[in-house]
């Protein structure tokens, strides 16, 4: 998170919270009674890192490495935003989807 474009106390918080929330939602989407909960969130964080990956291409910070790790770290900015989009709109539809039973 350091290399990324943010004041250095915000680097500092999200360097923690992020993983915390994910694993949250985790817990949240493998309790029955939380999956909803847990549908929700993830779409909503999904569009946040979506828009923030926006961010950094119509600013023209795509020299900034990205801090994801694994599958993730091997994509430009262009296939990273496609991904997050196509796996918002993933969330959001399987929210509405399990909404409707």
């Amino acid at each position: 998170m350091r290399s990324q474009p943010l004041p250095s106390v915000l680097s500092l918080i999200l360097t923690y919270l992020i993983p915390v929330l994910e694993g949250l939602l985790v817990y949240f989407l493998m309790a029955r009674e939380l999956r909803m909960v847990g549908l929700l969130g993830t779409g909503i964080l999904l569009l946040l890192f979506t828009f923030y990956v926006g961010y950094i291409k119509i600013s023209g910070l795509e020299s900034t490495t990205c801090p994801c790790g694994g599958l993730f770290s091997s994509l430009d900015w262009d296939q990273h935003f496609y991904v997050n989009s196509a796996l918002t709109v993933l969330a959001f539809f399987t929210y509405f989807y399990y909404k409707k039973w």
